[in-house]
């Protein structure tokens, strides 16, 4: 079914917002009511999974990769912190992999991201005289409140749907394609002068790896 013409009117930007701020009253609210003090977690993890998303299937995706690598991480935070505690070298250098490891596998993977910044913290928590298991207990249980209330905010306030972005993403994608395979024909019906179609491969495969994002959700 279509979506109703006054979402329809809607421009993403806004829809998100009103997304965006529902998810996070809810991560307030109930994050607050279980650990008081702690309910940033929760908002911060109520607003970073609708970063990229462009559908509800890709916000659930985010969702549930962040909480599974939130679930790693701490338990890999204990395991690593309670092997180098005490050796304050070895610790920064944990860190300090542990941060690289992060950020060079977020085109990878989202929930190898929050899994790496997770033992992070843990071994950073750690390094700082303040590590406790019940700290990454808290982070847990927040970050599952927050992705919860992201994805109910997604799927009942202004949804977009899922195959209505992959739709759109495949007509972006047929169209540099059919650029790019009209200019190589041009070029083979002129002869020996080839003019470079660099830019227009680039295009089409932006466009591609938009088109998988956005598919995403239909092979988890």
């Amino acid at each position: 079914p279509e979506e109703p013409d006054e979402q329809r009117g809607l421009q993403p930007t806004t829809r998100t917002a009103i997304q965006v701020a529902v998810a996070g009253t809810v991560a307030i609210l109930v994050g607050g009511l279980v650990a008081p003090g702690q309910w940033f977690w929760a908002v911060i993890t109520a607003f970073v999974v609708f970063v990229g998303a462009n559908s509800r299937g890709e916000l659930l995706v985010r969702a549930w990769s962040r909480t599974a690598g939130t679930l790693g991480g701490v338990i890999a935070g204990v395991v690593v912190a309670s092997l180098v505690t005490g050796h304050v070298v070895l610790q920064g250098a944990v860190v300090l992999v542990c941060v690289f490891l992060a950020f060079y596998l977020l085109p990878v993977s989202y929930g190898l991201m929050t899994f790496f910044v997770t033992t992070m913290l843990g071994v950073l928590y750690g390094l700082l005289g303040r590590f406790s298991v019940a700290f990454l207990e808290v982070r847990l249980l927040e970050t599952v409140i927050g992705a919860v209330a992201g994805a109910v905010a997604a799927l009942l306030v202004l949804p977009t749907r899922t195959r209505g972005v992959v739709r759109e993403q495949v007509a972006a994608f047929l169209a540099p394609v059919a650029g790019l395979l009209r200019g190589a024909a041009d070029d083979l019906r002129a002869g020996a002068d080839v003019r470079p179609l660099a830019a227009e491969a680039r295009d089409v495969d932006t466009q591609m790896h938009a088109l998988l994002v956005s598919a995403r959700p239909f092979c988890s």
